[in-house]
This record gives structure tokens, C-alpha cells and sequence, in this order.
């Protein structure tokens, strides 16, 4: 996701399927951990930091690409 997130947004100018996956992995987040799962639907696994901290890259990303596009929009 790390990588991802900026190659659509380059290639695309569109955060929209960034958005929908990292909805479907916060809705799936173990409450008692607070993992990330490392796939979306149907596996949804858990237990792995490196997956972890790339979903959050990605959330880094996904922000930072739209706070810049809106920032141009001003």
C-alpha cells in the first residue's frame, strides 16, 4: 500500500479504491489488539507488524495526497 497509494494518485487522480480499501481494513481491526488485518475479505488475517505499518503508510499517503490536491484547489 506504501507504494500504491502514490502510483494511483500520480497515474489516476484517484484515491477512491485507496479510500475503499483502507475502510474495509479498519473495519475489520482486531478490538482487543488493535491489528490491522494483512488481506482484505475473505481472509482477513492478522499478525503481521510489516502489513501493520504499511496500512499506515498508506493512510499517511492517502491524507497526504488529498490534503495536497485540495490544497491546490485553493
Amino acid at each position: 500500500m506504501g507504494i500504491a497509494v502514490s502510483t494511483q494518485f500520480v497515474s489516476t487522480n484517484d484515491l477512491v479504491p485507496t479510500r475503499n480499501a483502507l475502510a474495509t481494513m479498519f473495519a475489520a481491526i482486531n478490538p482487543t489488539t488493535g491489528a490491522l488485518p494483512e488481506s482484505g475479505p475473505p481472509l482477513s488475517q492478522q499478525g503481521s507488524d510489516t502489513y501493520h505499518a504499511w496500512t499506515l503508510i498508506g493512510v499517511c499517503q492517502f491524507f497526504s495526497g488529498v490534503i495536497l490536491h485540495l490544497s491546490r484547489l485553493m
